[in-house]
């Protein structure tokens, strides 16, 4: 296997990656994660998110690298993920048109995505 390869196995990872965390986080969905979770798209090559809000990100990428081996999600040696965490990319620069995206039973993962229009343009 490779990048979940439906809506349903993507909101599987999701949540076990929140099962796993001891700390909140948010994360923003684009592209064609955003595009799947909203139902436009069947599946995605891999899973784009900003990450924002986690107290130690060494942290947070060892649970999101754990979770996504133990569950297989991994491509030719690399896990299908295309992950920000600040550099040139800031959350704020995203939060401004991210709407919130509720998948039942997180506790840890704050979930935002995007409008399908601001999506495609």
């Amino acid at each position: 296997m490779s990048a979940p390869n439906s809506r349903e196995e993507l909101l599987r990872f999701l949540r076990e990656l929140d099962r796993r965390l001891e700390a909140e986080v948010v994360l923003v969905c684009f592209g064609g994660t955003a595009l799947t979770l909203l139902g436009a798209k069947e599946t995605s090559m891999d899973i784009d998110v900003i990450v924002s809000g986690f107290r130690d990100l060494e942290a947070f990428f060892d649970v999101y690298f754990r979770t996504v081996n133990e569950m297989h999600l991994v491509q030719d040696n690399h896990p299908p993920f295309t992950t920000f965490s600040g550099g040139d990319v800031q959350i704020n620069d995203f939060m401004e048109k991210a709407v919130p995206f509720k998948i039942d039973g997180l506790t840890h993962i704050s979930v935002f995505t995007f409008n399908l229009v601001d999506i495609l343009l």
